[in-house]
C-alpha cells in the first residue's frame, strides 16, 4: 500500500471514529441538558419557596 493511500485510510478511520464518538455523545449531552434544566428549575423553586418561610 502506498503512503498516500495509507494516510487517506487513516484519515477516513479517524473521521468514522469521530462520528461514532459524536453519535454516542449526543444522548449523553441531551440527558445532561435535561437534568441540568430540571436541576435549575428545582433549585429555583426551592429558593422561591424558602424566603417566605424565613420571613415568618
Amino acid at each position: 500500500m502506498n503512503p498516500s493511500l495509507r494516510r487517506l485510510k487513516n484519515n477516513v478511520l479517524t473521521l468514522i471514529a469521530g462520528l461514532f464518538t459524536l453519535i454516542s455523545l449526543i444522548p449523553l449531552l441531551a440527558v445532561l441538558l435535561y437534568v441540568g434544566k430540571q436541576g435549575v428549575r428545582f433549585v429555583l423553586s426551592e429558593i422561591a419557596v424558602v424566603p417566605p418561610n424565613c420571613g415568618v
